[in-house]
């Protein structure tokens, strides 16, 4: 940055920079009115309000018009106005933002910023970039502003077209020049003697190299602007090898440097004045300078307990001309006996682009007839101004006087100046504004007023009164002053309410103060009178309003009687911070205000009281409000108290949601006929029995969720007809027996679930025709259920952990019954189920204490219905059919000893052995073996598969060679009959004739049902596959049932042994179940409830993440056992709820394990709940980002990781890390590194390295994208959510989870939103299974990891709960 010398008397000029887009105007896409928000933030960032108050941080938080935001050293700040309008604040910025309806304005005081627009403004919509001396109109374009020093402000532009327009405000001269893309223009502000014209437009053309690391850091990843920016200005970023991070170093270097010189020069000076806010402990050594002569009233004498010193304008003058922004601070110690007070007695001039900050407790005083000129921004941070010769004012934001003002000599204030004073404003000299000035006060005393202007009748919601414009001519000369204030005299006002009432209780008031007061001061110690369905107007001398007008600033000079004026209608509000209570008051509806947040977990009120959110502690609504508006108090989490008068009808949607605080009976007014969804949700402080009003006819979604405080019966009103989703969730408290009405029609998804304390009986009447699915989940108090005849499904959890319910009877209406409906009902003992249902999802009867079911149908629709993995729920439970009855005997599950003596536990078909035997399918040749090499025989693959089939009977079939009384006949006899098999012709069936590799293949594609081929096998040997057979290999290859010999051949004519049949059987089982490929048998299938994703040990095991167990699983031949992770307490659910804690491997907590990927001695495991990478050892885990542990030695981890994902390693051994939340991808060396590889992702997850690229699923752009040697690229994706294969450049995919890479360059995907795997190739897009084609009857839900070994790709799916393997090839 230059430094020129200082103008101490900067003329005041106006340069207005207005920039108009060249190209057409086009719809705008996003909406204005969309809320502002501090998207991130990096480093130190400090945000105040509109009233100067610090406020406290927090993600994504809301921005209102009058906030500040300013950075520090290394520092940066984004900021999104709306979904189109980003802008990102530069380190050792400020900027405040404002706005009015469609106009937007950032105020820049200090530093730099960047902005992109994306979309063209729509009609009567503005955005400007302000500074002291410019204004830039942005219409849609891309660039950034900078202030240079106090006369020049650079503005770059990178795409676009824009006209700039200067005016020099003394002469009215205009100048006008047009901008193009990759040009920059200076607009520079000359001092006042300077010859010819007094501003001036200096235009060249920039390169990429003059481009600021702080912008080039946000252009790199993001490639369509990238391009749009190199066909409009001809500046190449696309394949620039300079590291953007590398670049924003330098910048941050250069920086550091010039702070440090500063810092040496302003001690080396050893006067009390310095760059940053940091106090020295010791007095000043600054002198008090020679006093001049007072002006006409002095400053009034400081108090004993005032900090006391003299600073003059001459050293401050000398430190603004060295730096940016200089802080003044308060002497430590009385010196002089001197107040603590800035003199202006030569002069002081604050320039353009720079800051003057007074230290609370420090006073400015202005003498006789020296000028204190602001050009930059000067504020009071609790002092008070007295002014008794001139203070010009020519810049917007530049005055802000935390104390009060007192002006005895000339203010003068432009159209651009703005000066705000937190306490009162008293003018007794002369003020001249100019139309479109800005003053504000907490209170205005003018003794002297001001022609043509007059301060406003009420505050504003912040409390401010303003002086505002009310003539059609110049302003005038000053006029005599009025009498001051007599405190000798005493005047009486009488105040009428006409109609009212005032805080007593009374009619009227009476008020004696001294004559002169105003109006303002008289009302501020009596209060303000309320009318039910009225607003307060004003006051008059009549009570019709024909008399005098009085306004707040009126002096009152004698006794007088004046009237309340009122409005009808109307909502006001009013916020009282003594006692920390908000008033709605007035009558009528009040507004909404929609949440910002498209996520409950984050939202917080948009109403003009979110400041107050968390402070707050009453509401009072006053009578006469007829509906409470949408998220009104929303997240208001200091709310501990509030009422809801008898005269609401209305309560909207998310009213009181995680109002966490609020404590108390909740009443609600009989008169209300509409709850909102979410209304109470997480009112988790409510107490007492909960009343619904008699009107209300329909209960929307989770709008008492998680009031576990309310306590009682729950009675729902005759007129409800519906209970929408998660309504009543979590209301553990309510007790008693629940009616439902049979009014009701349809019960939500979850909409009582947690719901614990609801015991007894429960009839679901007859009118109710649609359960939603967990809807009594967790109701473990209900003893008995009675099923309403019209419901015809059942949905997934319906009944889970109903624990106390011991039987229940589905009407003969159901025709499906879905998952896990009955899972945990520890107590069910008798289930009748009709023939009416044709099917019954997985784990249904699990964890029950079954014993009997009364089945409606024959036994071979019993064995049709109920899964075959689900056979171990019903051992020791008796089925009675029908036609007679079906017992299971139960058997274990698993060993610990191998069941066979020639069957070794490492053996590749170990637990394919294991599975048969666990479901009744192979049994051993004897007791102790199972001969996996011998061939297995015709007749004992017909007769598996009999027994596959549940064992029915049929028709004898006749062969010469099969004996009536054979073990086998049976099962040949089916066989034949439903064409399974058949005999050679010659009236044999060779029972004990080997059975071919191809044989076995078409018998199990006979068995089940033929199905079509999915894909043509690549066999080498295909073509010597017989006719018969070469569909069902085809078929069988394709659904991953049956695998070539390592060769790429198949060999039809070779033996199928009984270790091959029997891994066939299982494969095609478990793809029958959704359990996938040999992965692990069913038993440790079972416990991992969420598998997200997995990596290969050295043992040959996986280590596989639960996201829904928070555990690391260890995972090999049908046994899984937990690698890390401990017990942690559950959830209002039974859900475990995990935690956070670096122990030893079992005693380590996690709270959402996501991915796993080899790293230094161990696996790092990304925990995306608790927003670390952990790094999982033998003997414990360690967290990444910020800690160091036994064996490695971190460094330069102190970033923060926004809910981490995906995971990936390169050759090198460098981690790379998905930082979801952040929209980027970090990189950790091994020793410990932390630096930024991509950045602006929308939502990247998934990540592989393969071939020196890193393969990333950008799930937030619907797309896969790599980085490759800096750069990043499309791999397939249009960025348009869908379902569509073909060309990658115009495929669709739905949020992408996963990503895997072969050595052939095909890059696998997770298509999670579309539950499908694709593959992208050659630049095409091919669908490899999809839920409603290839893996549907497996259950293929939502995608998420992958794993590719060899021909096998391996799927985490956690809503399936399963790993499914896919065959490639």
């Amino acid at each position: 940055m230059r430094k020129e010398g200082t103008h101490r008397r900067l003329p005041a000029l106006l340069l207005a920079l207005s920039m108009l887009l060249s190209c057409a105007p086009a719809a705008l896409a996003a909406e204005t009115a969309a809320a502002m928000q501090l998207a991130k933030t990096e480093g130190v960032v400090a945000i105040s309000n509109n009233r100067g108050r610090s406020v406290s941080l927090i993600e994504k938080m809301r921005l209102y018009s009058g906030y500040h935001v300013e950075t520090e050293e290394a520092s940066y700040a984004w900021i999104d106005l709306d979904s189109t309008k980003l802008n990102k604040l530069d380190a050792l910025s400020e900027v405040e933002i404002r706005k009015s309806g469609k106009q937007l304005e950032l105020l820049l005081n200090e530093g730099n910023i960047f902005f992109n627009v994306t979309e063209p403004l729509e009609d009567g919509e503005s955005l400007n970039i302000r500074t002291s001396t410019i204004v830039v109109g942005i219409r849609g374009t891309c660039g950034w502003v900078k202030i240079i020093d106090q006369w020049t402000v650079e503005v770059c532009i990178l795409e676009g077209t824009v006209t700039i327009s200067v005016t020099d405000p003394v002469t009215g001269q205009t100048k006008e020049e047009t901008l193009s893309a990759g040009e920059r223009a200076r607009c520079v502000v000359y001092p006042q003697d300077r010859d010819g014209d007094k501003c001036d437009i200096l235009r060249d053309r920039f390169q990429r190299e003059d481009i600021d690391g702080f912008v080039l850091v946000e252009l790199k990843p993001d490639a369509p602007l990238v391009e749009k920016i190199y066909a409009e200005s001809g500046i190449d970023l696309r394949d620039w090898p300079r590291d953007p991070d590398e670049w924003l170093k330098e910048d941050q270097e250069e920086v550091r440097r010039k702070l440090e010189d500063i810092e040496k020069a302003l001690e080396e000076q050893d006067e009390h004045i310095s760059k940053d806010p940091v106090w020295p402990e010791e007095p000043s050594a600054v002198q008090p300078q020679p006093e001049e002569e007072p002006f006409e009233e002095p400053v009034p004498a400081p108090t004993p307990q005032r900090l006391m010193m003299k600073i003059t304008d001459d050293a401050a003058q000398a430190h603004l001309a060295s730096t940016a922004r200089v802080y003044v601070a308060a002497s430590p110690a009385p010196q002089n006996n001197l107040a603590n007070v800035l003199e202006v007695d030569s002069g002081l001039s604050v320039p353009a682009g720079k800051t003057l900050d007074l230290e609370s407790g420090i006073d400015a005083a202005v003498y006789a007839p020296n000028t204190l000129q602001v050009d930059g921004t000067m504020r009071l941070h609790g002092g008070s101004l007295t002014n008794g010769g001139a203070v010009n004012i020519t810049s917007a934001n530049t005055l802000r006087v935390g104390g009060n003002i007192v002006n005895q000599g000339v203010m003068t204030v432009p159209a651009t100046g703005r000066v705000v004073v937190e306490g009162t404003f008293t003018n007794d000299g002369t003020i001249t504004p100019t139309q479109g000035a800005t003053i504000q006060a907490r209170q205005f005393v003018m003794n002297r007023p001001v022609t043509d202007w007059a301060v406003s009748g009420a505050p504003d919601s912040s409390g401010y009164y303003f002086l505002v414009y009310v003539g059609g001519g110049t302003p005038n000369p000053p006029v005599d002053p009025k009498p001051p204030i007599d405190p000798n005299v005493r005047v009486t006002v009488t105040f009428e309410g006409n109609g009212g009432v005032w805080p007593n209780g009374n009619g009227s008031i009476g008020n004696s103060l001294p004559s002169g007061a105003t109006l303002q001061t008289a009302l501020a110690d009596v209060g303000y009178p309320t009318r039910t369905g009225y607003t307060l107007a004003g006051w008059n001398t009549a009570a019709d309003g024909s008399g005098t007008a009085f306004a707040a600033a009126a002096p009152i000079t004698a006794d007088v009687t004046l009237y309340a004026q009122w409005a009808a209608g109307g909502v006001t509000w009013r916020y009282d911070e003594p006692t920390a209570t908000l008033y709605i008051e007035g009558s009528g509806p009040m507004e909404d205000y929609p949440l910002s947040s498209v996520s409950i977990a984050d939202a917080i009120t948009t109403a003009p009281w979110a400041e107050y959110a968390a402070e707050m502690r009453s509401l009072v609504i006053e009578d006469g409000i007829t509906s409470i508006g949408e998220s009104a108090f929303c997240g208001c989490t200091g709310l501990t108290n509030m009422a809801i008068p008898d005269s609401v009808t209305s309560i909207g949607s998310f009213v009181f949601a995680k109002c966490s605080g609020l404590t108390g009976a909740l009443t609600i007014p009989e008169n209300v006929t509409r709850i909102g969804d979410g209304a109470f949700y997480e009112c988790s402080g409510l107490s007492g029995t909960l009343t619904i009003p008699a009107g209300i006819t329909s209960i929307g979604s989770s709008v008492f969720y998680n009031c576990s405080g309310l306590t009682g019966a729950l009675t729902i009103p005759a007129g409800v007809t519906s209970a929408g989703n998660y309504a009543f969730a979590g209301c553990s408290g309510l007790t008693g027996a629940l009616m439902i009405p049979d009014s009701v029609t349809t019960i939500g998804d979850h909409a009582f679930n947690g719901c614990s304390g609801l015991s007894g009986a429960l009839t679901i009447p007859d009118s109710v025709t649609n359960i939603g699915i967990h809807a009594f989940q967790h109701c473990s108090s209900l003893t008995s259920i009675a099923i309403s005849n019209r419901v015809t499904g059942i949905g997934d959890g319906t009944f889970y952990g109903c624990s106390s319910l011991t039987s229940i009877e589905i009407p003969n209406s159901v025709t499906t019954i879905g998952g896990s409906v009955f899972l945990y009902c520890n107590s069910l003992t008798t289930v009748t189920i009709p023939d009416s249902v044709t099917s019954i999802g997985g784990s249904t009867f699990h964890n029950t204490a079954l014993r009997t079911v009364y089945y409606g149908g024959t036994q071979a629709q019993w064995n049709a219905l109920m899964p075959n993995t689900d056979l171990a729920d019903m051992y020791d439970a008796t089925i009675y059919c029908s036609d007679g009855s079906i017992t299971y005997a139960p058997t274990p599950r698993t060993t610990t000893a191998p069941p066979y003596s020639d069957l070794p536990l490492d053996a590749w078909y170990a637990a394919a052995v294991l599975y048969c035997r666990d479901h009744g399918l192979m049994s051993g040749v004897d007791a102790t073996r199972f001969s996996p090499g011998a061939g297995m025989t015709r007749a004992m693959l017909v007769t598996v598969l009999h027994r596959l089939a549940g064992s029915p009977e049929a028709p004898a079939a006749s062969f010469r060679d099969v004996p009536a009384a054979s073990w086998y006949a049976p099962a040949i006899s089916w066989a034949v009959q439903k064409g399974v098999a058949g005999g050679y012709g010659d009236g044999r069936f060779g029972p004990d004739d080997p059975v071919t590799r191809q044989q076995a293949a078409a018998l199990l594609w006979r068995f089940a049902g033929e199905p079509d081929a999915l894909r043509q096998s690549a066999f080498s040997d295909r073509e010597a596959v017989d006719s018969y057979a070469q569909e069902a290999v085809d078929w069988a290859h394709a659904a991953g049932i049956l695998n070539g010999m390592g060769d790429g051949r198949f060999t039809p004519g070779g033996s199928a042994t009984r270790a091959q049949t029997a891994a066939i059987l299982m494969n095609y089982l478990r793809s029958q179940a959704g359990e996938g490929d040999a992965l692990s048998t069913a038993s440790a299938m079972d416990v991992m409830c969420a598998p997200s994703g997995m990596v290969p040990m050295e043992d040959g095991s996986f280590l596989v993440t639960d996201t829904y167990h928070k555990l690391l699983w260890k995972v090999r031949l049908g046994a899984g056992t937990v690698l890390a992770g401990g017990e942690t307490t559950q959830g209002l659910y039974g859900e475990p709820l995990g935690g956070y804690n670096d122990a030893s491997l079992l005693e380590s907590f996690f709270k959402e394990p996501w991915a796993a990927v080899p790293f230094l001695d161990g696996w790092a495991v990304s925990d995306t709940a608790n927003n670390a990478v952990r790094l999982v050892r033998r003997k414990d885990t360690q967290t990444l980002n910020g800690k160091t542990g036994e064996g490695l030695t971190v460094t330069a981890m102190g970033v923060t990781f926004d809910r981490p994902t995906g995971l990936a390693a390169d050759k090198d051994g460098n981690l790379y890390v998905s930082d979801t939340g952040g929209g980027a991808v970090r990189k950790i060396t091994p020793q410990g590194r932390v630096t930024t590889a991509a950045s602006r992702l929308s939502e990247p997850m998934g990540l592989c390295w393969k071939n020196g690229a890193l393969y990333i699923a950008e799930a937030g752009a619907h797309r896969v994208v790599k980085l490759k040697d800096g750069k990043l690229s499309t791999v397939a994706g249009s960025g348009e959510e869908g379902l569509a294969d073909g060309p990658a450049e115009q495929a669709a995919f739905s949020a992408p989870q996963g990503v895997a890479v072969g050595d052939n360059g095909a890059v696998y995907v997770s298509d999670t939103g579309n539950s499908a795997v694709r593959m992208v190739r050659d630049g095409e897009v091919t669908t490899l299974a999809v839920r409603d084609v290839s893996l549907a009857r497996a259950g293929l839900t939502a995608p998420r990891g992958l794993l590719l070994q060899g021909d096998r790709l391996y799927i985490c799916d956690g809503f399936a709960r399963k790993v499914f393997v896919l065959r490639l090839g």
